[in-house]
């Protein structure tokens, strides 16, 4: 839940391209459905690749029309209408 409402991993680190600040009004009831959905489904033998931004996500970063960590944007101590 918290990789996909506040866009970070289990030990705190921010993920990049997570659109968090798109899930943060998901209550803890709705946002259950598609995460068990997805526990459901079998492991895929698959190595992820490393993400890498190249140089026109670079400069797209840079001037504010691409936020790569969107965990920034998100007011962590805002009061959610399903808390």
């Amino acid at each position: 839940m918290r990789a996909i409402r506040d866009g970070v991993r289990p030990d705190g680190s921010a993920l990049i391209f997570m659109p968090s600040s798109e899930y943060r009004g998901i209550g803890p009831d709705n946002l259950g459905v598609p995460i068990s959905w997805i526990k459901s489904m079998p492991p895929v033998d698959t190595e992820l690749r490393e993400q890498e931004v190249g140089p026109l996500g670079r400069v797209l970063y840079l001037t504010g029309a691409l936020p790569l960590v969107p965990t920034e944007m998100i007011d962590h101590g805002d009061d959610r209408p399903w808390r």
